[in-house]
């Protein structure tokens, strides 16, 4: 007949081995912790909008008197713009284009989007075929948007982009487009790199 021999466990050693095992996955937690990269960064020149990169796109938007007409639309222009009256959209700095320029979208100081006529009819301005006009409502005393503007303009911005396959790359300011356009309302805030993702 066959002994089997009980061979004794030495605790010691499997607590040590655990030790060692917990206390390097809690010191690589931490390293992970501190290293993350998807925190939202601040600086004194720019203001990051991080948390208007991925925000569920509006069907708002798409609540027109006609279809959307997806390859009509090739690229969006900012405009900043200052109201005569509480309900003016018109964009001065094209009333040089042949008359009164109304915006497809405005938007005001506290962020609330403005749909206008020309979107619901998916009308284009005369001599601007295929360019969807914003205009950026600029509030008493300022020459930028504000924060919260800037990231309903982001949100509305990817709205059009994903339903008009519109990339990042023509997404303009109307400064970048004419030298004597408005100015650029939206200088302080790192808003290309939302639309790029």
């Amino acid at each position: 007949m066959s002994r089997t021999v009980k061979k004794a466990v030495d605790r010691t050693r499997i607590t040590f081995v655990l030790g060692a095992l917990m206390a390097s996955m809690t010191i690589g937690a931490i390293i992970l912790w501190v290293l993350e990269p998807s925190k939202t960064h601040r600086t004194d020149k720019l203001s990051y909008m991080a948390a208007t990169w991925y925000s569920e796109p509006s069907q708002r938007i798409s609540q027109t008197a006609i279809p959307i007409e997806r390859e009509r639309w090739q690229s969006v222009v900012i405009h900043g713009y200052r109201p005569s009256t509480a309900k003016d959209v018109s964009l001065r700095c094209l009333s040089g284009q042949g008359g009164s320029v109304v915006a497809h979208f405005a938007v005001e100081p506290d962020g609330h989007v403005l749909m206008c006529r020309p979107w619901v009819k998916q009308e284009s301005a005369d001599r601007l075929p295929g360019k969807i006009l914003i205009g950026v409502q600029l509030a008493e005393g300022r020459t930028s948007a504000t924060l919260v503007q800037a990231q309903a303009l982001v949100s509305l911005i990817r709205d059009l982009q994903a339903k008009c396959n519109i990339s990042g790359s023509k997404v303009y300011t109307h400064s970048q487009l004419s030298s004597k356009a408005c100015s650029n309302v939206l200088h302080q805030y790192n808003w290309r790199d939302a639309l790029l993702k």
